[in-house]
């Protein structure tokens, strides 16, 4: 980001005011980032790099935020391996939990 140095991987997008405006070939008002994440090198090896995901705004259960381009520095492809594990951390973060089918018993 832009002001902030971060890191953000995110699946993007380009928000139009309509889809009208779209079909026009009006630019877009900003961008979507859809399951965003920093992304935080955690060391360097003969490889590449060792990585961690932390998401991106801890504080919302919202899975995509619309993004002004003046807060967006740059955008580009990354690597397939660190696809891979973006992948990961989101179909892990976003897979809720199996319900057990067990009955729980509870003691006082």
């Amino acid at each position: 980001m832009k002001y902030s140095d971060e890191q953000v991987i995110a699946d993007i997008g380009e928000v139009y005011q309509t889809d009208e405006a779209k079909e026009n070939g009006e630019r877009p008002i900003c961008m979507s980032f859809k399951n965003p994440y920093s992304l935080h090198v955690v060391n360097e090896t003969e490889g590449g790099y060792n990585v961690t995901f932390k998401k991106w705004n801890p504080f919302s259960d919202d899975g995509t935020y619309h993004v002004g381009f003046d807060l967006i520095g740059l955008i580009s492809n990354c690597k397939p391996a660190v696809i891979d594990a973006y992948q990961q951390k989101v179909t892990v973060d976003t897979t809720p939990p199996e319900e057990s089918n067990e009955e729980t018993t509870t003691t006082e």
